[in-house]
This record gives structure tokens, C-alpha cells and sequence, in this order.
């Protein structure tokens, strides 16, 4: 096969197992479903990847780096104003992730399979590609909420990431889904979730400034 030849069935597999595992979930896709989705061999998946873990990793590889990226440009600006405060920085977490669904379906895919392996904690290791941006993200994020233990901010991190993967990646999963039959629709999910969470760490700093008796 070919280098060129090569790049391309690569790359189609990687979209139809992207596009699958979003929309099916990861244990419902067989190796089958995607090479025949993508058009390719069978053995594709091992010829390129190793295994169907070695295509989650590439797939996970695929767009961290963008994401990073982008949510380093934005604490650079904050961090250049001077201002750090806590909706510019929570801002900062949601917005890449918003962009990204935004530009095209495949982002939409990408963010809604983030989603789908935060069904399986066997799988959270290869979510590590990202740590040098989250490590950034929660320095920042602990000047502009001073007091709150670090176990504590974590944590809520770790549901605000949840919550923007399932909200804005998933338009017609379960989060979209209740509300609507609640008769209610969401018109700005993504300064619904900037809101949200930013109550949320919001309350947390309150709740720890408060005086013991």
C-alpha cells in the first residue's frame, strides 16, 4: 500500500469510527462496522492502529492538540490582561470545546466520543494526552478561586468537563432530551453552561470562605 494510499484509508477509518463510537457508543462498534463504514480491509484497523484500543488512542490523539492550542490562546489573553476572573476563566474550559463542535459535524462527533468514553473509566488513561493542558487550565483556574482545596476543585472540574461533553456534544442525548420534554429549549447551551458552571465554582468559594463556629 502505498504512503499516500495509506494516509487516506487511515484517515477515513478514523472518521467512521469517530462518527460511530459517537453516535452508537463504544461497545456497540465492532471492528467490522467501521472498516466496512470506512470502506476498507478488514484488517485495517490492525494494520494502522494495533488494535481497536491503538484507534481510540489515535482518534483521541487526533484533536487534543487543537484543543489545547486553543484553550492556551485564551488563558494567554486573560493571563496578558491581568484579569483572571472566574467566568473569563471558566470561559476559557467551555469555548474550545463549543468551537470545535461548531466548525464542522466532525468536531460535533469528536466531542460526543469524548463522551462516550467517560462511560468506561478502563478507557480515562488515554484521556492523559491532555494533561499539559489541564494542568495549565487548573493553575489558572485556582487564582480565581482562592480557597477552595484542591481535591475540591478538581472534582468539580471533572463534572464541568462532563457536562460540557454531554450538553454540547450530544444535541439529542439525554441532558437536550429531558429538557425538551419539559417543554423548555436550550437557545444559548453554551452560555447556559458558562453560567452553570461558573455558579457552580462560585458557590464552592463561598461555601469555603465561610466562618467556622
Amino acid at each position: 500500500m502505498g504512503n499516500g494510499a495509506g494516509r487516506e484509508t487511515r484517515e477515513r477509518v478514523l472518521a467512521a469510527a469517530e462518527r460511530l463510537f459517537a453516535t452508537r457508543g463504544i461497545d456497540a462498534v465492532s471492528v467490522r462496522d467501521i472498516t466496512e463504514a470506512a470502506g476498507a480491509n478488514l484488517a485495517a484497523v490492525n494494520y494502522h492502529f494495533g488494535s481497536k484500543h491503538g484507534l481510540i488512542v489515535a482518534i483521541v490523539q487526533r484533536r487534543a492538540d487543537q484543543l489545547g492550542q486553543r484553550r492556551s490562546e485564551l488563558l494567554d489573553e486573560l493571563e496578558g490582561s491581568g484579569s483572571v476572573d472566574l467566568r473569563s476563566v471558566i470561559r476559557a474550559m467551555v469555548l474550545p470545546t463549543a468551537e470545535l463542535v461548531a466548525a464542522d459535524p466532525s468536531g460535533g462527533f469528536y466531542v460526543s466520543f469524548l463522551a462516550a468514553l467517560d462511560d468506561h473509566p478502563e478507557l480515562v488513561p488515554v484521556l492523559d494526552v491532555f494533561d499539559a493542558s489541564t494542568d495549565r487550565y487548573l493553575h489558572v483556574l485556582a487564582r480565581a478561586t482562592p480557597g477552595m482545596p484542591e481535591p475540591e476543585r478538581v472534582l468539580r472540574f471533572a463534572v464541568a468537563k462532563y457536562l460540557a461533553y454531554r450538553l454540547l456534544g450530544q444535541p439529542d442525548g439525554p441532558i437536550q432530551t429531558w429538557v425538551r420534554r419539559h417543554g423548555v429549549g436550550i437557545d444559548d447551551p453554551v452560555g447556559s453552561l458558562i453560567d452553570l458552571v461558573t455558579g457552580m465554582f462560585a458557590a464552592g468559594v463561598e461555601q469555603h470562605r465561610l466562618p467556622t463556629s
